[in-house]
């Protein structure tokens, strides 16, 4: 027999390419179903054998987060191929995870939070996830991720938020909805590399102002179109992403107002070699027709121009403004260089459970703007603008995909320590 996998290379199974595929069994998974692993790659038996795709299919398997290895070794039986896959499960992959975040800046306000997270439910790579904040936001957000429907390949999410603010400027503001979004692809044998967005949303706003209470309700829809070309979900070193959507509410719909947005999201991944790797993304959201109150943009936090506090710019629009006040729109663009640290390091607690750790190291440079109408470079179009830099310390472990430790600063000597979890991008 011969092998190919996350540990070696897959020129010895060349020889075998162009037979047909007889069986493909899967060896080593302990609480992942084997049907979970199997629908996850590009053949079937019956079809033809080829080294190539099965190397991508690897690293599709070990960028899902869940393995610590993924592997495979292959012989040539009566005129065919027998396939075996290996995997490695990371730790108790079905174990239910509870990690911190935190945001304090240098006036001491500080914004505390614990995610829950179960992201192998019932073997099945069902994700479920359940977070909250109290602080400058007090939110619970409730996300259930499922990648397959039945035998096809339609990943699909329903989830249930709440915010309510803190902010001294706030008398009142509450906000809470139900989503459910479902991402159609167009290759069944890659279904993450081109899909089609779908999605309706139904949600409630109370906002008081000058002791005036304001009560909204906004259904809306959203369509879309993404691309994933990364070699890992997890811990991407090359390739890109693009993710394309248009979300609308209208009067017709029982929606409070009239109102399209536009976001773009698009990262690109880039080795070079010994030295690390360099990531960049750019977000743009667009807002056109009227606002609901207060549904405006802010920079700063772990997610956006870091050096800054979440919310720290931002503004206001009121019903009777039609192009409100700066927030309207907003651009960011973050770019990291990203170096390992320390390589994969493996503690064996019992002979079915293994943790594993990774760190790298990393500088960022994050630039935001927002502006209410017009192009945000046309003369006399009210915005604002911020620019965070500095650097952190990642560390990947069982206990979420990455955790995060970033210190950034600002050009007007302020400073702010993100402590959380999840990759920007």
């Amino acid at each position: 027999s011969t092998a190919v996998g996350s540990r070696s290379h897959g020129d010895a199974l060349a020889d075998l390419s162009g037979l047909p595929i007889l069986e493909i069994r899967v060896l080593g998974n302990l609480r992942t179903r084997d049907y979970a692993i199997l629908r996850e790659l590009s053949f079937y038996p019956g079809e033809i054998f080829d080294s190539v795709v099965l190397q991508r299919d690897l690293r599709f398997l070990q960028g899902l987060g869940l393995f610590l290895s993924t592997d495979a070794r292959a012989r040539e039986v009566d005129g065919g191929v027998l396939l075996l896959i290996e995997v490695e499960e990371r730790g108790r992959t079905s174990m239910r995870y509870v990690y911190p975040m935190l945001d304090f800046d240098d006036r001491l306000r500080v914004r505390a939070g614990l995610t829950f997270r179960h992201r192998n439910l019932r073997g099945k790579r069902d994700e479920l996830r359940i977070s909250g904040t109290l602080g400058w936001v007090n939110s619970v957000h409730f996300n259930l991720k499922r990648p397959w429907l039945g035998a096809r390949p339609l990943e699909h999410h329903v989830s249930y938020f709440f915010r309510e603010s803190d902010a001294e400027d706030v008398e009142l503001f509450r906000e809470q909805g139900l989503g459910f979004h479902m991402y159609i692809p167009t290759d069944s044998r890659h279904p993450r590399e081109h899909r089609f967005i779908l999605g309706a949303s139904l949600a409630w706003r109370k906002q008081e102002d000058d002791g005036e209470i304001f009560d909204e309700r906004l259904p809306g829809f959203t369509l879309g179109y993404s691309h994933d070309g990364r070699d890992s979900f997890t811990r991407p070193k090359s390739g890109k992403r693009l993710d394309l959507r248009l979300q609308f509410y209208h009067p017709r719909l029982g929606s409070s107002a009239s109102l399209r947005r536009w976001l773009l999201t698009g990262s690109s991944y880039r080795a070079i070699g010994r030295f690390g790797v360099l990531a960049g993304q750019l977000k743009l959201g667009l807002q056109e027709g009227e606002l609901f109150h207060r549904v405006v943009y802010s920079l700063g936090g772990l997610t956006s121009v870091r050096g800054w506090a979440p919310g720290h710019f931002s503004g206001w629009d009121s019903h009777d403004e039609l192009y409100g006040a700066q927030g309207r729109n907003q651009i960011i663009l973050q770019l990291e260089w990203r170096r390992t640290l320390f390589s994969q390091r493996r503690l064996r607690v019992t002979r079915w459970w293994v943790l594993d750790f990774e760190g790298e190291i990393l500088l960022f440079l994050d630039r935001g703007m927002l502006w209410r109408n017009g192009a945000p470079w046309d003369e006399g179009v009210a915005g604002h603008q911020a620019l965070g830099y500095g650097g952190g310390l990642r560390i990947f472990s069982p206990l979420g995909d990455v955790l995060r430790l970033e210190f950034g600063l600002n050009p007007e000597g302020g400073w702010q320590v993100h402590l959380g979890s999840a990759l920007p991008f």
